[in-house]
């Protein structure tokens, strides 16, 4: 396109800055505690229980989706829905799990 003068446009700008576009302090054990203590003291305002129900194919991870976020809840690891490698279900029954 254009004539035989024609010059290509300037390149695009790049994605990259050259600097961090903020600044966050260092991850550290003290900083984890401090931000768990932290996320404790949420009180939400909320009178009802929410209700999810999670649905994909054998081996999706739905039952170890359950288990990390209890896990990370509770502050130690849950085991409370069962899981299994491969393709075989160990889920074999709809169930309701009270937390």
């Amino acid at each position: 396109m254009g004539d035989s003068n024609s010059k290509p446009g300037p390149p695009p700008p790049s994605p990259f800055t050259s600097s961090p576009w903020r600044t966050t302090p260092p991850w550290t054990e003290d900083s984890e505690l401090s931000l768990r203590k932290e996320i404790k003291q949420i009180k939400p305002e909320v009178t009802w229980k929410p209700t999810f129900l999670l649905v994909g194919p054998v081996g999706a991870g739905k039952s170890s989706f359950v288990n990390a976020v209890l896990s990370v809840s509770k502050g130690h690891k849950v085991d409370i829905a069962v899981t299994e490698s491969g393709n075989k279900s160990c889920t074999t029954t709809v169930s309701k799990l009270f937390i």
